[in-house]
C-alpha cells in the first residue's frame, strides 16, 4: 500500500493546501519497507492531485485541508485522513498498527 503524507520538516504539515513536500511510503505487512519525498505544488488543488495519482498514492494523511482539495482527492479515488497532527514516523507508526 502506498501511503502520501504532506510533511514539513519531520513534522505532518499544518495545512495540506499550503505543503511544498509530500512523504510517499510503501508499507507491506504493517511495516514501512520504503520512502521518498517529492515536491507538492501548493495552490494548485488540480496538480496536488496529479501528484498523488501519479506517485500511485492509495492513502493521504495530511492536516487541515479545503474542502475543494478533499473533494478532489476523494473524486480521485485517494482515501483521506484529514486533521492529523505530530511527527510523522509516530503517525506513520500509529497508521500501521
Amino acid at each position: 500500500m502506498r501511503i502520501g503524507v504532506t510533511v514539513w520538516g519531520n513534522i505532518i504539515s499544518p495545512v495540506f493546501d499550503a505543503a511544498n513536500t509530500l512523504l510517499v511510503a510503501d508499507m507491506n505487512a504493517g511495516r514501512i519497507v520504503h520512502q521518498e519525498r517529492m515536491r507538492l505544488y501548493p495552490g494548485s488543488p488540480a496538480h496536488q492531485v496529479e501528484t498523488l495519482r501519479q506517485a500511485g498514492v492509495q492513502v493521504l494523511i495530511c492536516g487541515a485541508i479545503s474542502e475543494v482539495p478533499a473533494n478532489m482527492i476523494e473524486g480521485a479515488g485517494i482515501r483521506l485522513i484529514p486533521f492529523i497532527t505530530g511527527q510523522v514516523d509516530a503517525v506513520l507508526a500509529a497508521y500501521a498498527q
